[in-house]
């Protein structure tokens, strides 16, 4: 196998999957290649799971089958999104495969009309779900499942968001699509979790990593947001959202300290419930956790462009603690 161009793949590309299109092989010494997966055919996963732990770089595709894989996957996204009339539990468990395939999706391909067509479809699944009133927590124990963060606290973030986008009276579908595609891809350059969870720059340059990391993670909203901008079908603010969502009312966020009065209002909306899930996912919900996020909350936002967005997640926050447990609505 050492006369084959071959090209390191995560192995996340292709677990979820029963055949793939394509050869897989498995990398035994610097020239050593032995096929482990057959092109369209079934294969065993448990080789997957034993060396994606030891060493996920050991996988290896051809040039060919890495083109040939990234088509199977906008296909599958495709696929999935134009599954229609879902229940809840099953449209999520079908958001969170989309979502990541669509992050996959954009650091390679862009911002594609596969990526936006899989935007509305959460739009639609987000929009079903507050009218058949899911609970706050059944969302929590759906999507915020510990298993990817990034993945599970974007979809989280676009769920959310779009309730606040109805509290606010901002319910058209431009807005929504514009916070939900913000939403789903904002990290999608990180793929380590543990470097998405830093969230603040201090927290980022108190990490014990190198500086070129450190560096990624500080410029990732610029990166995404040139990423947005420089597609086809462009939705205006997504960039800026993307760009300011780890900006701060105090102006001690990144990358350019703005502070309230100068951050855009959906940029606001993004800030406050990505702090609001980021906090959920790493507790345990409770209306105690509720009562120090929304004190939280009035002390951290009451001010510029946030008062608006804060006064909405008063009345969510209320709603949460006025609800007897198991009949709270989001």
């Amino acid at each position: 196998m050492s006369t084959l161009k071959l090209y390191s793949v995560d192995p996340e590309k292709f677990i979820n999957h029963d055949k793939l299109p394509c050869d897989v092989y498995l990398k035994l010494g610097p020239k050593k290649f032995v096929k482990v997966i057959k092109q369209n055919s079934e294969y065993n996963k448990e080789i997957i799971y034993k060396y994606r732990d030891m060493d996920s770089s050991v996988f290896h595709i051809t040039k060919e089958g890495m083109e040939s894989l990234k088509q199977f996957e906008v296909n599958l996204m495709r696929k999935l999104s134009r599954a229609e009339n879902l229940p809840t539990e099953s449209a999520i468990a079908r958001n969170l495969w989309t979502v990541q395939l669509m992050q996959d999706q954009v650091r390679e391909l862009g911002v594609t009309d596969t990526v936006i067509e899989a935007t509305d479809a959460v739009i639609k699944d987000s929009i079903k779900s507050l009218k058949d009133e899911t609970t706050l927590q059944d969302l929590v124990d759906g999507i915020m499942r510990k298993n990817d963060y990034i993945v599970e606290h974007s979809l989280m973030i676009s769920y959310i968001a779009i309730e606040m986008c109805q509290r606010l009276k901002w319910n058209n579908s431009a807005t929504y699509e514009k916070i939900a595609l913000a939403s789903l891809i904002h990290d999608c350059t990180l793929e380590d979790p543990l470097h998405a969870q830093l969230d603040t720059k201090g927290m980022i340059m108190d990490a014990p990593i190198d500086a070129s990391t450190k560096k990624h993670i500080l410029n990732h909203p610029q990166d995404i947001s040139s990423i947005v901008q420089q597609a086809k079908r462009f939705i205006p603010d997504v960039d800026k959202i993307i760009l300011e969502h780890h900006e701060r009312p105090d102006g001690n966020g990144f990358p350019f300290g703005f502070t309230g009065t100068k951050i855009h209002p959906l940029s606001c909306l993004f800030i406050m419930t990505e702090d609001f899930v980021n906090t959920i996912y790493n507790s345990q919900l409770s209306p105690d956790l509720i009562r120090k996020i929304k004190k939280d909350f009035e002390i951290e936002y009451n001010s510029g462009n946030f008062r608006k967005v804060l006064e909405a997640f008063q009345d969510y926050f209320d709603n949460f603690l006025n609800q007897s447990p198991g009949t709270i609505k989001v």
